[in-house]
């Protein structure tokens, strides 16, 4: 320690002890990391593990074809920058109507989730997914809406969505018209067949035809299953 007058030039042994505080600084840092990010997941796995209490079935086989058990792929989802201010509770919403002007067809014998007087809804947009790529170029993407686990898919020429025990499949090849309008009612399978719907009894139960974005759509009930998060069971 330097007396009155004399300059108060750092030593050696401080250039050593300032050193290992930031050393210890950087460490102790660290450490406050992984709390808060352990701490910010369990809060998040609160909240959804609370939300949801059922899931898609579709979901449930388009993981397994890919070799993904559900609790394994709900394990892998975490929040979104933003949470938990974002996404916002808004509702009640229709998640994806079908805009009246823009739909030039549709036939559905009971009130359908894609329609424009689609289900009342808390959340605009999922509350958030996690996405499984496919070795042909398509995807897998799950999808929390609400209360329930849903699926939106690419698989093939069709685009694939389930919204609370409904499922969209929206075509990009041509089928041909008298299949299409005598869809309804049909199993699903003998108008576009995919091993995760074939057996299951799954029928037609509307179509939509629509300028956008693949032009026709199918329209099949395939229920919901009970299902919890694993970290609240």
């Amino acid at each position: 320690m330097a007396g009155p007058g004399l300059l108060d030039a750092p030593t050696s042994g401080d250039h050593r002890r300032i050193r290992n505080a930031r050393r210890q600084a950087r460490a102790r840092k660290r450490e406050i990391d992984v709390e808060h990010d352990a701490a910010i997941l369990e809060a998040f796995r609160a909240e959804i593990g609370t939300a949801v209490r059922s899931a898609s079935p579709l979901l449930i086989s388009l993981l397994a074809i890919e070799g993904v058990m559900l609790d394994d792929a709900v394990g892998t989802l975490g929040p979104r920058p933003g949470w938990p201010a974002r996404p916002r509770l808004e509702g009640p919403k229709a998640l994806l109507p079908i805009p009246h002007h823009l739909s030039r067809h549709y036939m559905m014998a009971r009130q359908s989730q894609f329609s424009s007087r689609g289900p009342t809804q808390i959340t605009q947009h999922p509350l958030l997914s996690g996405r499984f790529n496919r070795a042909d170029g398509g995807h897998v993407t799950l999808n929390v809406v609400d209360h329930s686990l849903e699926v939106e898919a690419r698989i093939g020429p069709a685009l694939l969505e389930t919204r609370f025990g409904e499922l969209s499949v929206e075509l990009d090849f041509d089928l041909p018209a008298t299949i299409f309008a005598a869809s309804v009612g049909r199993l699903l399978e003998e108008i576009v067949d995919h091993q995760a719907w074939r057996g299951r009894g799954w029928r037609v139960a509307g179509t939509a035809e629509e300028e956008y974005p693949l032009g026709r759509r199918l329209l099949a009930v395939t229920g919901s299953v009970a299902y919890r998060m694993p970290w609240v069971r």
